[in-house]
C-alpha cells in the first residue's frame, strides 16, 4: 500500500501506511522543562483508510495550547496515584504498596514528587478509541517509564484535567470522569 500524506495547517505533515496510524511530530518546548523532551511523535490512530478524523486534531488542540501546565498536571497526577492519594486507578502502582513496588525495580528510589521527573520519558500525543472505556475518542499522553517498562504508561487527557492512567493501549478513565456504559 502507498504512503499516505495528510498536511494539517497546524500540526503540520502527517503519513499514514495503511490509514489506520498517521504519524507526524510536533516540538512543544514548553513540554519539555524539567529535562523531558519538547520533541513528541503525534499518533491518530483510526480504523480507516481515509484522512485523520478532524475531532482528533480537536482533542490535541487543547493538549499543545496547554502544554506548558500539562507536565505538572501529569506528575501530580502520578504522585497521587503511588502515594495513595488517587482511590479511582486500579493498576498496580495506584494500590496500597505501590510506592514501594515501583521503587524495587529502580536504582534510585522514588521519594518524593519531584522525582517522577527522571523516571518519565514522554514519547507522544495520541487520540485513539478509548477501547477500556465508552468507544468514543481519547487523546494523552504516552510515556516510557522506569517504574512499568514492560507496558510503558499512558496517561488520558483534555489538556486541563488528568482523566486516567494505565499501562500503555491499557489506560482507564477514572469512574468520576467514565460515561456510564448503557
Amino acid at each position: 500500500m502507498a504512503k499516505q500524506k495528510f498536511d494539517h495547517p497546524r500540526f503540520g505533515t502527517l503519513r499514514s501506511v495503511d490509514g489506520d496510524l498517521w504519524e507526524g511530530k510536533i516540538v512543544l518546548l514548553e513540554f519539555g522543562q524539567h529535562g523531558w523532551s519538547g520533541a513528541l511523535q503525534i499518533q491518530i490512530y483510526g480504523d480507516d483508510e481515509g484522512p485523520p478524523d478532524a475531532r482528533a486534531f480537536a482533542l490535541l488542540e487543547p493538549l499543545v495550547a496547554n502544554a506548558s501546565k500539562l507536565p505538572d498536571l501529569i506528575v501530580d497526577a502520578l504522585w497521587s496515584e503511588l502515594s495513595g492519594g488517587e482511590t479511582e486507578n486500579g493498576h498496580w502502582w495506584a494500590r496500597p504498596g505501590g510506592l514501594e513496588t515501583a521503587n524495587e525495580s529502580l536504582d534510585e528510589p522514588i521519594t518524593k514528587r519531584e522525582d517522577l521527573w527522571r523516571v518519565l520519558r514522554p514519547s507522544s500525543l495520541f487520540v485513539r478509541t478509548d477501547a477500556q472505556g465508552d468507544r468514543q475518542l481519547i487523546a494523552g499522553v504516552a510515556f516510557g517509564c522506569d517504574f512499568e517498562q514492560e507496558h510503558g504508561l499512558d496517561v488520558l487527557t483534555d489538556g486541563t484535567r488528568i482523566l486516567g492512567t494505565g499501562y500503555a493501549w491499557d489506560a482507564k478513565k477514572y469512574a468520576r470522569f467514565a460515561k456510564p456504559k448503557k
